[in-house]
């Protein structure tokens, strides 16, 4: 997923720094592995890089809580991930 991907998807970031936004989007990719993922790869690397620039200084709105680093895009994260994980990598 490019930096340009990112905010057609993710349009609520456009005012952040593309570089800020592809180091996100590199150490998203540490945590979600293409092959397990499989075609809903870029939307599980979307979303954990979304998460990443919310619990930056720069992300505080976005917290479920104020003193948390629960956020929408981790929850909707995690809910993606135990879909994906049931179908045991499968291009679903």
């Amino acid at each position: 997923m490019t930096p340009n991907a990112f905010f057609v998807d993710f349009p609520e970031f456009r005012d952040i720094d593309v570089a800020y936004v592809s180091s996100a989007l590199r150490r998203a990719a540490n945590h979600v592995g293409e092959s397990m993922w499989g075609s809903r790869y870029n939307e599980g690397l979307g979303l954990y890089a979304a998460h990443l620039l919310v619990i930056g200084p720069q992300g505080q709105m976005a917290r479920l809580k104020k003193d948390s680093s629960k956020d929408t895009y981790l929850d909707e994260f995690d809910r993606l991930a135990a879909v994906v994980t049931l179908g045991l990598g499968r291009n679903s």
